[in-house]
């Protein structure tokens, strides 16, 4: 008798709703209800107490301002921050962001890709009084910023058709696919990037991107939220050409494995 080709799947049910209310919440744009997240994931509300209950006491979730709202903590992105390559990054670029922050006397940021978000996984403040940061961990729809304009553009050809659709299926509400498709372009033809903050008027983010042997694509974005005026007498393209240069230093490091260089 000829063996069965089909592999067996196993399931778990109680860790595939765990999952799905870590990855639902983690898309979400504010805290979210019990009611909401059992309505949005199709489940019980006695489904989901239970495993909000189990989220909450190990620390993956925790409540907002309102007391009956969760939202992921960064429980998750700690534990990520493990893994060596990731930390192997942060270890080779902090040294460096700390120069370029003080080269530019504006705050720098190293960005990476998680699914169809960007998430800030190191930063550097302004060394001036005024400057413009964003916590560690904050994320963001990889086409609603510059740091993930450059993470799609330079991601590996063979997959980046498939990672398109993913973007567009999840694009939010006002994006525009072929104006960030031409900034894509535009991004390889550079090198780099200049976009105007699409959050914050008077701010120009610059973003180049970090390249390692072991990873193929870009692994990160260096990105420099660039206040312009008279916070700084910089000029704008002398700022691009430094953050481009620091990238590509990186990215030197990266793969020559000088992490304490």
């Amino acid at each position: 008798m000829a063996e069965a080709s089909t592999k067996t799947i196993y399931k778990a049910p109680a860790l595939e709703k765990g999952l799905e209310i870590l990855e639902f919440l983690s898309s979400a744009t504010e805290p979210r209800g019990m009611v909401a997240i059992a309505d949005a994931l199709g489940r019980s509300k006695h489904e989901i107490y239970r495993m909000l209950h189990v989220l909450e006491s190990r620390g993956y979730i925790a409540r907002g301002d309102s007391g009956d709202r969760f939202q992921v903590t960064n429980k998750l992105f700690e534990l990520g921050m493990r893994n060596p390559p990731i930390r192997n990054l942060h270890d080779v670029a902090l040294p460096r962001m700390r120069e370029l922050a003080a080269s530019l006397e504006q705050s720098c940021q190293l960005v990476v890709r998680t699914g169809t978000q960007m998430v800030v996984v190191a930063r550097v403040e302004s060394p001036i009084e005024i400057g413009l940061t964003v916590r560690v961990g904050y994320r963001r729809h990889i086409m609603q910023s510059t740091s993930g304009r450059i993470l799609y553009a330079f991601h590996p050809p063979r997959t980046q058709q498939q990672f398109l659709d993913e973007l567009l299926a999840t694009r939010p509400d006002g994006v525009d696919a072929d104006a960030f498709l031409a900034d894509a372009k535009r991004a390889i033809e550079q090198g780099c990037i200049a976009h105007e903050s699409d959050f914050v008027d008077g701010v120009v983010d610059i973003g180049a991107p970090i390249f390692d042997l072991d990873y193929e694509g870009a692994i990160a974005s260096l990105t420099v939220p660039f206040m312009q005026g008279r916070y700084t007498s910089l000029a704008l393209e002398t700022a691009i050409g430094r953050v481009k240069s620091m990238a590509g230093a990186i990215s030197d490091a990266l793969q020559g494995g000088q992490a304490n260089a």
